[in-house]
């Protein structure tokens, strides 16, 4: 700066300004959700613009995993002056192509896909469970992990059932219909251990005329072919097949016949007079 006064006589000096620039840019567009393809995961989808300086505009980026849309990516835009002012915006990010980008981006993970741009939650630590809390073997799609399957026989009826069981497993019946598991009846109104659908009626008294050795359950007894065997009897029974021990014999009635044989004189000739006989047999008679 020069100052001089009307008799031309004169002073210069030199000053010094500095702009010093605070204003941070701004967003001409910065749209929060916005679609596009695997191929575009690097570019910038926002611009911006400083009063002082050009812009740098970056971004990082996050996996949206627990919004449970593999694929999706939260970015932290910065847009930045040659002054160091910044500002940050933020910005979800859908790619239309998820499964063809998306995958384990952790290098550290069993299951590590090198190729994979959006982290899709699958990682697998060798764990039970992945980060989004999904199995990471679940070889029947039952939403039951592989290693907590339990394997075993689901119907209710069988001997070896497993109210617990995830998976279904061979099952065992009794081989006889009419007893459960432990071999007891499931019918048995009686409780004699005969099963009511093998119950067989009959009579189970030996010494009657009807008696059936494999019967289980009482029926009637027939005794009709009981009576006295004896023809000499008094109450002698014709009709009578099975002697009952009831003949009955009037000793006090007067000798009316002689019985030739009877030597022993029951009233029959039977094998007593025989053995008296041949007692007797090749004695001398006086």
């Amino acid at each position: 700066h020069t100052a001089e006064d009307a008799c031309g006589n004169a002073a210069s000096t030199v000053q010094m300004i500095q702009v010093v620039d605070t204003v941070a840019p701004h967003f001409t567009s910065l749209d929060p959700f916005v679609s596009a393809s695997c191929a575009d995961h690097e570019l910038v989808m926002a611009t911006a613009d400083d009063t002082c300086s050009a812009v740098s505009i970056t971004f990082t980026a996050f996996s949206a995993v627990g919004s449970g849309t593999p694929g999706q990516q939260i970015r932290i835009i910065s847009a930045a002056d040659d002054c160091g002012n910044s500002v940050e915006g933020l910005q979800l990010l859908t790619f239309d192509n998820a499964a063809e980008c998306s995958g384990c981006t952790d290098a550290a993970a069993d299951n590590y896909d090198p190729a994979a741009l959006v982290e899709d939650g699958s990682c697998d630590y060798g764990g039970i469970y992945n980060q989004s809390g999904a199995c990471n073997h679940d070889a029947d799609q039952d939403g039951i992990c592989d290693e907590l399957e339990i394997v075993g026989c689901t119907d209710s009826t069988a001997c070896n059932f497993i109210d617990n069981a995830t998976d279904e497993g061979a099952c065992l019946f009794p081989s006889n219909p009419l007893l459960d598991c432990s071999g007891a009846c499931l019918n048995d109104a009686d409780n004699d251990g005969v099963c009511d659908e093998d119950e067989v009626e009959g009579c189970m008294e030996e010494d009657a005329c009807n008696y059936y050795a494999l019967a289980t359950n009482a029926g009637a007894c027939d005794y009709s072919c009981q009576g006295c065997t004896y023809s000499s009897a008094e109450n002698y029974a014709v009709s009578a097949t099975s002697d009952d021990g009831s003949c009955e014999f009037d000793f006090s009635a007067p000798e009316t016949a002689v019985c030739e044989g009877d030597a022993d004189g029951d009233g029959q000739v039977g094998i007593h007079d025989l053995l008296s006989v041949l007692e007797e047999y090749g004695s001398y008679c006086n």
